[in-house]
């Protein structure tokens, strides 16, 4: 349904920015290349590990609000 996709893509959009958020403070605050280039890789892979994370925890979450109606 339009419903649960536009639920769908509302949960993935905020679960990737939560992890391109903690990439970036991870990366500036980790890097030995000093927190400009360190932000830059957090970012990311922030972002790649983010688009994984985002699929499965939105997936999980529409399925169980799905299945509860």
């Amino acid at each position: 349904k339009k419903k649960d996709n536009l639920f769908q893509a509302k949960v993935f959009g905020i679960v990737w920015v939560i992890c391109l958020i903690a990439g970036a403070i991870w990366g500036a605050t980790t890097s030995p290349k000093g927190a400009g280039e360190g932000l830059i890789d957090g970012l990311l892979t922030g972002g790649m590990l983010g688009v994984i994370v985002a699929l499965v925890v939105s997936g999980a979450i529409t399925g169980f609000r799905t299945t509860m109606r």
